[in-house]
């Protein structure tokens, strides 16, 4: 008989390391191996990848720092990129209910992530753009993330993406 803890203990411990690890590197490649050193078991690379987007979330101002960690992580395994794409997915999927900064800061991670090509614009693709027009979100996402933070993507500058609508501009995105 093996007694199994539902408490989830070891989940808090994980997460409370690798918060830990993150807050107190000095630079995103100590960050980055220290964190590779912690001893994960298959699946729990998304407890990674969503502490590293909290931590991102909480800071009052968008840091660099995230985005470079979680580009290395991507680059490192596939399995990173593809947990961010399902946090990516995530987020935006609940953008109604984010604060101003946490969906600047997250929005500016996401936007580094596909600028620098860590993010398949796989999950571009899985956005709905209805969520944008159902909150009336569209114009805030797009002038936090796209327009404040990248000159181009998918081959549209920084004027075109000034000048279009949230739904049109993603739609474009989309069709790339």
């Amino acid at each position: 008989m093996q007694i199994k803890d539902e408490t989830e203990t070891n989940l808090l411990n994980l997460r409370r390391t690798i918060y830990l690890t993150i807050m107190s590197s000095v630079d995103f490649e100590e960050a980055g191996h220290k964190l590779l050193k912690i001893k994960l078991e298959p699946g729990q690379e998304m407890e990674l990848c969503i502490m590293l987007l909290e931590c991102c979330s909480r800071e009052i101002t968008y840091l660099r720092y995230y985005g470079l960690l979680g580009q290395r992580f991507c680059m490192i395994n596939k399995v990173y990129q593809e947990n961010f794409d399902k946090c990516f997915v995530q987020q935006y999927s609940m953008i109604h209910r984010l604060e101003t900064n946490k969906l600047r800061n997250v929005a500016k991670f996401f936007v580094h992530l596909h600028i620098c090509s860590a993010l398949a614009c796989f999950s571009l693709y899985m956005l709905n753009p209805q969520i944008f027009e159902v909150y009336g979100l569209g114009k805030e996402v797009v002038d936090f993330s796209f327009c404040g933070s990248m000159s181009s993507i998918g081959g549209l500058t920084f004027d075109d993406v000034r000048h279009v609508s949230s739904i049109t501009f993603l739609s474009n995105i989309a069709h790339i």
